[in-house]
């Protein structure tokens, strides 16, 4: 896969310490969490083609195993291994999973969210804290990773809101668990 225009601007940018990155991307547009991850990933693997583009695609290969996961919890286990194959032999998987950007992150963290909310929707009451927790971090996480994290809290909420809306157990954890990892 050929470097893209965007990977030498996010190696470069990861590079910096870690104040300085701050204050370079502080008008990109996206939040720095993916440079932040990378910054301390080049710090460790170093900065060759293989170790940088290693993280995204390890963001892709998890992924594949949550969304294994939420599909064999919630559906069946043919539905798990069909589900996670067409992923990751998707067109736009490969090329995330190649590409040095926040994209593999920002599609690790949609799963994760979608399926901790699946959860909290499945069995309310067994919504343990550590879970709520769990699912206000990793909700967190995204809006860092990207933007476009208010649209997965969105598309929640509105989920919330015509299917579960007389649930005040899952409105009520759903609304509580942002103000816990904020607060």
């Amino acid at each position: 896969f050929p470097v893209t225009i965007h990977d030498p601007f996010t190696i470069y940018h990861a590079q910096f310490d870690l104040s300085n990155l701050t204050h370079y991307l502080e008008k990109y547009n996206n939040p720095p969490l993916f440079e932040f991850i990378l910054h301390f990933w080049i710090g460790l693997f170093g900065i060759g083609a293989e170790s940088v583009r290693a993280l995204p695609m390890l963001f892709s290969a998890v992924t594949v195993f949550f969304i294994y996961k939420m599909a064999l919890e919630f559906y069946d286990k043919r539905t798990a291994i069909l589900a996670s194959t067409i992923y990751s032999l998707s067109t736009v998987n490969i090329w995330f999973a190649h590409d040095c950007r926040v994209y593999s992150l920002f599609v690790l963290l949609t799963v994760i969210s979608f399926y901790l909310f699946f959860k909290l929707l499945k069995q309310p009451s067994e919504f343990k804290i550590r879970y709520i927790t769990f699912f206000s971090v990793n909700n967190l996480l995204l809006i860092y990773g990207h933007y476009f994290g208010f649209i997965v809290w969105g598309l929640e909420f509105l989920i919330i809101c015509f299917f579960f809306l007389r649930s005040k157990a899952v409105i009520t954890k759903y609304i509580i668990a942002p103000l816990i990892v904020t607060g």
